[in-house]
């Protein structure tokens, strides 16, 4: 988005999807029943929380030091749409337990915050899992990954081997 634009968030759209894939997803991602419980009791608000901030904060112009707009890629060129999502994913991954969230009545409480970045990290399994080659289609598929693997690579997350299955942990949130 840039200065001046307007976003808009399909809720319904969102919820449809969720109802599809969430319990398929819960079933197959999450580590144990206590998280699948608590991404239940959080997911619409969570997922929604995560999505606006994304959009509304993670996707403000950044002015650079010389005063010029990076939203515009005319420095990133191919990599500009990849890095502006990772930015917002990222912002929005920072916000995600917010007290602020909480008391603007996004999430009902700063648990959901927490089920937010777990929610986070089953999608990037959902990803992986819907890919039919090593192709990424998408700056936002290719910034998912992108933040993810960062993540790894520091111990931010873990990847944890279970009965045959793989999950994505957060050690210390």
């Amino acid at each position: 988005l840039t200065a001046g634009s307007k976003g808009l968030q399909l809720v319904n759209v969102d919820d449809a999807l969720r109802s599809v894939f969430l319990e398929p997803a819960l079933r197959e991602f999450s580590w144990d029943d206590a998280e699948a419980d608590e991404a239940r009791r959080c997911g619409d608000a969570a997922w929604e929380a995560l999505t606006a901030v994304h959009d509304v904060v993670g996707h403000a112009p950044v002015p650079a030091a010389g005063g010029e707009d990076l939203t515009t890629g005319v420095t990133l060129a191919e990599y500009a749409g990849t890095i502006a999502e990772a930015r917002a994913d990222l912002l929005a991954l920072h916000f995600a337990e917010d007290p602020r969230l909480v008391d603007l009545g996004f999430l009902p409480d700063r648990a959901c915050g927490e089920a937010a970045l777990r929610d986070y990290l089953r999608g990037t399994l959902l990803l992986l899992r819907s890919l039919p080659s090593d192709d990424l289609a998408g700056d936002g598929s290719r910034a998912h990954l992108l933040v993810v693997r960062y993540a790894v690579e520091r111990g931010a997350v873990t990847v944890e081997r279970r009965g045959g299955k793989t999950y994505l942990r957060i050690p210390d949130v």
